[in-house]
């Protein structure tokens, strides 16, 4: 228990989880404001058809589940039900081991999540770029705001897409890249499978999958990736068109899919910002374990 007791001594473990505590009390207060409710979400969820992300499964009373990678089914369905604004913060859990960045990753993670309807791209931007202006203007911090096209990063800064446009040591640099790809690869989807692509009638058509973009953004913050959102296919044949391309198992999905089969022609969108990894680029350490009371814990045992 030596090692725990260390880190949580650690002087920039304190001042990161102060941080913390002030990040969601900004988060709240903006949120609030803007009419949103707080609504908590599961944990247990059930398994998924996505096969390229790697997921923590569990057996619970002879049914197959799993630790929610994120709260995304949920929270789409809440917006679906009527709920014209929600949102939570979310404990989630993912596989790290194949990462090749460890040192921006937690096996078990907190985000903002939320959701909201009639809505669209800029509100959603306008929203993500308030949420990190209140923080850093909270922290005393000065943040410079810029935009580029998904694409166009892609080409300058590879697949990763973290540009660190900081002109000066104190200044804050947050990126919107906007209209991210819609996939890298051609496998698997930059952002996931429930992101409205830019160009529905070409899925599926496209020779060059690469250059297909989804009508959605990442938030970049001093190099770094903390977080993004899209709007959401909205109806039943294209989203088992985007399913299908990317290999998923969309009988896993069926009740999700049988609610969009009535197009109640609602525009629906979120984002969601992994608070660690957040407060891991405001801070400047160099590990997103200084950015958590307990990271990784369930490694050590409590012996």
């Amino acid at each position: 228990m030596n090692d725990v007791m260390e880190h949580l001594t650690d002087d920039r473990v304190k001042r990161n989880l102060s941080m913390m505590a002030a990040i969601r009390r900004t988060a709240r207060d903006l949120l609030f404001g803007e009419g949103f409710e707080e609504i908590d979400t599961p944990i247990l969820m059930p398994r998924t058809g996505e096969n390229y992300n790697q997921t923590f499964d569990i057996m619970l009373e002879d049914n197959m589940a799993m630790l929610a990678d994120s709260p995304q089914i949920y929270k789409m369905l809440l917006s679906k039900a009527g709920y014209e604004k929600n949102f939570r913060f979310a404990h989630c859990f993912r596989a790290i081991t194949h990462e090749n960045n460890p040192h921006t990753r937690l096996s078990e993670f907190s985000q903002l999540d939320l959701e909201l309807r009639d809505t669209d791209l800029r509100d959603l931007i306008r929203l993500a770029e308030t949420l990190v202006s209140d923080i850093c203007k909270e922290l005393h911090k000065t943040v410079k705001i810029r935009h580029m096209q998904g694409l166009e990063c892609r080409s300058l800064y590879g697949a990763e897409m973290s540009p660190d446009l900081r002109g000066s040591g104190d200044e804050i640099s947050l990126v919107i890249v906007k209209n991210m790809p819609l996939t890298n690869d051609g496998k698997s989807p930059c952002h996931h499978i429930f992101a409205m692509p830019t160009a529905p009638d070409l899925i599926g058509t496209a020779d060059k999958l690469t250059e297909l973009t989804t009508e959605s953004f990442d938030i970049i913050i001093n190099g770094i990736e903390v977080g993004g959102g899209d709007m959401r296919i909205n109806e039943r044949k294209l989203q088992t068109k985007v399913m299908r391309l990317f290999n998923v198992n969309e009988e896993l999905y069926t009740g999700y899919l049988q609610t969009l089969e009535k197009d109640d022609h609602s525009h629906r969108g979120g984002f969601a910002v992994g608070l660690e990894r957040m407060i891991m680029a405001l801070s400047g350490v160099g590990n997103i374990r200084y950015a958590a009371a307990f990271p990784d814990y369930y490694k050590r045992g409590v012996n």
